[in-house]
């Protein structure tokens, strides 16, 4: 579907008044979004990922208390989490979008990959909690409140992920995968800063984020970096509902926002996406503020931030 057209439904399912418009949207994403969308794979890696880069910053996942920002319709990076030791997650998103159909789906799914899961874990070197993976199954017939209750999730929402009912210090890592993209900058802001006021004094924040032009996914006749050349007004004409908001901040920026909070950040992991620099290099026409930006960082694909509250150091 070209960008344009899809970008028209979105706006026209924005106007409709909840909760018919979450349904329609996800049903049209059943039917034309592509089965790697309700694939819990990537999501439940991530979760693997950020404990292998939990040690490796010389944490431990084992026992950990986990603050998730962003939800979303499924648990997935939780679960990965569960099964590398975490003690308790709490998850936060703005809108209740959790669903136990997905839920249950993702863990019939993971059940039936389970030597796929103790692969996966060996590969980052780490072990899958063998009395938790051997869980699976049996909850993948389980209510979603049931499921919950097992793995330690708690679910907070509607929630605001800048005022956590958390304590100073309580958590050891502030997590979300694809998800700080689509805040606006003067909320992401407090979110960092209220990551670093739960992690204080013993964890981390470590963050995935996608750069990309996500209209870009579905539509292949466009680069990953198409939205730059936007105006903010007329781009928000476009991407300015909220099933498509992206924030359009690029890696320098997102970096600088973590240090604006008073955060340290102790690594930017990112990749490059080739064919949106290449666009860029054979002149491709850049909109403010992104003219005046190296190449390599507008062509920023995605990152793993890492950081710490400042007095942790």
């Amino acid at each position: 579907m070209h960008w344009k057209t899809k970008a028209l439904i979105q706006n026209l399912i924005a106007r409709l008044p909840d909760p018919p418009r979450q349904s329609v949207y996800h049903a049209l994403q059943r039917r034309f979004g592509g089965a790697e969308l309700f694939d819990p794979v990537p999501q439940f890696r991530a979760g693997i990922e950020m404990a292998r880069r939990m040690v490796a910053a010389g944490g431990d996942p084992t026992g950990a208390a986990v603050v998730e920002v962003g939800t979303g319709r499924r648990i997935a990076t939780p679960l990965a989490l569960w099964l590398a030791g975490a003690q308790r997650t709490l998850t936060v998103d703005l809108n209740p979008y959790l669903r136990e159909d997905l839920v249950r789906a993702d863990l019939a799914h993971l059940a039936a990959r389970s030597e796929s899961i103790v692969a996966w874990f060996r590969e980052a070197g780490l072990e899958a909690v063998p009395q938790r993976l051997a869980r699976f199954e049996g909850l993948a017939r389980a209510g979603l409140d049931e499921i919950l209750e097992a793995t330690g999730i708690t679910y907070h929402s509607p929630g605001d992920a800048r005022a956590l009912p958390m304590a100073d210090g309580e958590a050891d890592v502030h997590i979300s995968f694809n998800v700080l993209e689509h805040i606006p900058p003067e909320v992401l802001g407090p979110i960092l800063a209220e990551g670093g006021r739960v992690t204080r004094g013993r964890g981390w924040l470590l963050h995935r984020v996608d750069y990309t032009d996500h209209f870009a996914h579905s539509d292949p006749s466009i680069t990953m970096v198409n939205f730059l050349q936007y105006p903010e007004g007329r781009w928000r004409r476009y991407a300015g509902n909220p099933f498509m908001y992206m924030n359009r901040l690029r890696v320098d920026d997102m970096e600088a926002l973590f240090r604006e909070q008073g955060l340290a950040v102790l690594d930017v992991d990112a990749r490059e996406d080739e064919a949106g620099r290449a666009a860029i290099e054979a002149g491709m026409a850049l909109a403010v503020p992104f003219a005046d930006k190296p190449a390599a960082v507008n062509a920023t694909a995605d990152s793993w931030i890492l950081a710490r509250a400042a007095e942790n150091e």
